[in-house]
C-alpha cells in the first residue's frame, strides 16, 4: 500500500518509512543555522563592546568629578584668602571697595556698578565672565594724543 502526502516537502512512498525533507530544505536549515551562529556570536561582541564603553564612561566620570572637585576647592581656598585679605587690610570694617562713578580726581569711573552676593565658586566666574564681557576704556589726558 503507497502512502501519499499532499505535503509536497515530503517525498516518502511507504507507509513505515519517516518522510524525509528535500535537500533544499536541508540546506536551508543548514544555512539557517548558520546564520543564527553567526548572529548569536555578533550579538555576544556587541555586548561586550557596549560593557566596555559604559566602562570607560564610568572611568570618565569619576575622572571628571576628582578633578572638578579639585578646581572649585582650589578655587574656593583662593576666595577665602581674598576675603581674608580685604578684612585684614579695612581693619575688618565695611567699606566700599569701587570708587565713586566720578571721584575727586575724576581718574576713574565705574558705570552701573552693583554688588552681587555668590553662594559658590561658579557663580564668581560667571561674574568675572560678564565682567570681562562688557568692560570698556576711554581716552585719558595720557594718552589722547597718541597713537
Amino acid at each position: 500500500m503507497a502512502f501519499f502526502s499532499r505535503n509536497p516537502l515530503c517525498t516518502s512512498t511507504k507507509e513505515n518509512e519517516d518522510p524525509k525533507p528535500p535537500k533544499i530544505v536541508e540546506k536551508l536549515q543548514t544555512e539557517i543555522n548558520q546564520l543564527n551562529i553567526e548572529w548569536g556570536q555578533a550579538f555576544k561582541d556587541q555586548s561586550q563592546e557596549n560593557q566596555k564603553l559604559r566602562d570607560q564612561l564610568q572611568e570618565y566620570q569619576t575622572f571628571k568629578e576628582k578633578h572638578l572637585q579639585d578646581i572649585q576647592d582650589i578655587v574656593e581656598i583662593l576666595i577665602d584668602g581674598m576675603i581674608t585679605r580685604i578684612e585684614r587690610d579695612t581693619g575688618g570694617e565695611k567699606r566700599e571697595l569701587l570708587p565713586d562713578d566720578e571721584d575727586q580726581k575724576n581718574l576713574v569711573q565705574v558705570c552701573d556698578r552693583k554688588e552681587q552676593q555668590v553662594k559658590s565658586v561658579q557663580d564668581v566666574l560667571n561674574i568675572i565672565q560678564y565682567g570681562m564681557s562688557i568692560r570698556t576704556s576711554g581716552t585719558t589726558a595720557a594718552n589722547s594724543d597718541c597713537s
